[in-house]
């Protein structure tokens, strides 16, 4: 059997430890540049309103990540070095096209090589998108 986990890069729940300090701290909490806060204090669970934060598709529980910010990003890239690591054997990507920074991904793929040669890299991409195959991350 081979394991292969989801990994959802571009956004997290409002459960992720760092939003969630977010939310109890405010623009106090060292996490605040982990995402893309539009406004205080946030407004994750009044219905009524429109989230004050960049969520994925606009849904209030999915806010999305500032892959920009170092820290973000270097979490994520240990996130995804340590499970290969651990001894899982490939990631799934879900929404990879929704982060459009190339050299994320490069870097993505060399730490995860790194760690597994053999690793498995599956993205779920919905429209025909060669320039992922070619190893090298050249996507927009």
């Amino acid at each position: 059997m081979r394991v292969v986990l989801d990994g959802v890069f571009n956004h997290s729940g409002r459960g992720f430890w760092p939003f969630h300090h977010l939310l109890e701290n405010g623009p106090q909490s060292p996490y605040r540049d982990w995402f893309h806060v539009k406004g205080w204090p946030l407004n994750a669970y009044d219905p009524s309103g429109e989230p004050n934060y960049v969520a994925w598709w606009g849904l209030r529980p999915l806010p999305k990540l500032n892959v920009s910010n170092p820290q973000t990003r270097e979490y994520l890239l240990g996130v995804a070095e340590h499970w290969i690591r651990f001894g899982i054997d490939g990631w799934r990507l879900d929404v990879p096209t929704e982060i459009a920074d190339a050299e994320f991904w490069r870097e993505f793929r060399r730490r995860v090589r790194r760690a597994n040669p053999e690793a498995y890299l599956v993205g779920e991409i919905w429209h025909e998108a060669p320039e992922w195959l070619e190893g090298t991350a050249s996507m927009p």
